[in-house]
């Protein structure tokens, strides 16, 4: 099954307000080249502009946008999609929503403006983000929360609402290789038992702390460069864990660390 647009995908448009525009109900197929508008919200109604439940759908050169839900949403433990170069934008829920153990591959797609997340993985959703510009959404760039995992590379996450990255209740994804930058809060936020590793990032410029680590979170920061945040490089409080090793913790405005006495840090081989 194949849906390739000939010609500019601006001029191809296809725009439902009674259903999602694209339902994958198949194993394998391919849509390339349109803009698929959900407008289901003007009667109403809420539906995804690409619902995937099933199979592998590779979506590529594609405009995305919903008024009602998500703009993408990705379930199912036998789904694995392929989301390739799209631009994905105001949805009215978030940009990209993995759940109830979805998978795939996202990457090299411009994905801002959402209301909420712009990727939120959940329920053991366990994709791969690669090369992807994650921004200007009115809440926190990735969402991982209710034990999703995730891994998450070479992606570029700024000025979004909420924190660049935020994990909570046994999310734990591997991000690695990304910049987290110029959010109006802060870089990464690990709290209410979230987890997460992240490794090699550059986390700077945010309006509050690189990092933020409370209520029982427990998070593994290595290899990072955390710099010009406005808050401290990293804070933890409120019995946060962490373990903080080989990180250039330079020029921030707060000073490197402010750790609760009730919290439990290691820390090795940091430049302070």
């Amino acid at each position: 099954m194949e849906i390739v647009g000939d010609g500019p995908r601006e001029q191809i448009i296809l725009e439902s307000r009674d259903a999602d525009c694209i339902l994958m109900q198949t194993d394998t197929a391919i849509v390339q080249g349109l803009t698929l508008r959900c407008r289901a919200g003007l009667k109403n109604k809420t539906y995804y502009a690409v619902d995937i439940p099933r199979g592998q759908l590779t979506l590529q050169d594609c405009d995305i946008s919903s008024d009602s839900l998500s703009c993408v949403a990705i379930h199912g433990p036998t789904t694995t999609p392929v989301v390739r170069n799209c631009t994905i934008h105001d949805g009215k829920a978030g940009g990209v929503f993995i759940y109830e153990n979805g998978q795939g591959t996202i990457e090299d797609c411009n994905i801002l403006g959402n209301a909420l997340a712009a990727v939120e993985i959940r329920t053991g959703g366990n994709p791969v983000l690669h090369s992807n510009k994650i921004h200007g959404g009115k809440a926190s760039g990735v969402y991982v929360h209710e034990n999703g995992q995730g891994r998450i590379e070479d992606c570029d996450i700024f000025g979004n609402t909420l924190a660049g990255v935020k994990t909570s209740q046994g999310g734990n994804p591997v991000v690695r290789k990304c910049t987290i930058h110029d959010g109006k809060q802060g870089g990464v936020l690990v709290y209410e038992n979230g987890q997460g590793t992240i490794e090699d990032c550059d986390i700077s410029g945010n309006a509050h702390a690189g990092v933020e680590i409370k209520t029982g979170g427990n998070s593994q920061i290595q290899g990072c460069r955390i710099h010009r945040n406005k808050y401290e490089a990293i804070w933890i409080y409120e019995k946060g864990q962490g373990t903080i090793k080989n990180c250039d913790l330079t020029g921030n405005t707060r000073g490197a660390w402010d750790i609760g006495s009730d919290c439990r840090v290691y820390r090795s081989g940091n430049k302070e």
